[in-house]
């Protein structure tokens, strides 16, 4: 919750983790490097992240990304195969949950 304010009340995030929002954002990790995009690691509460997307990307699909990559968080937690090698990446059901998150009404989206 300390590299992203506000996400504990956004409405987008809300509906991945309803009352325990504030428990997954505050025991989630997140690294940070020098590639140019967001991914959630194959273990628990870690999340990757691009210090260059962060600081060059575009807002809108920062957002989209975290809010798609937290849905991912909710899956795996979830015990859902979010790796599924019996569909192509368009066609994993996790990854079409995500973009349907990511792609909702922005709603209260943090500033």
């Amino acid at each position: 919750m300390d590299f992203f304010k506000g996400y504990e009340k956004a409405e987008a995030v809300r509906r991945i983790f309803g009352d325990d929002t504030e428990h997954v954002l505050g025991n989630l990790q997140v690294e940070f490097n020098q590639s140019w995009v967001i991914w959630c690691r194959r273990c628990r509460w870690h999340l990757i992240i691009s210090s260059k997307y962060l600081n060059e990307g575009d807002k809108v699909d920062i957002h989209l990304d975290i809010v798609h990559e937290l849905v991912h968080v909710r899956q795996f937690l979830e015990g859902k195969e979010l790796w599924d090698s019996r569909y192509d990446y368009v066609e994993r059901p996790t990854e079409i949950e995500a973009y349907r998150y990511a792609v909702r009404k922005r709603g209260s989206w943090p500033r």
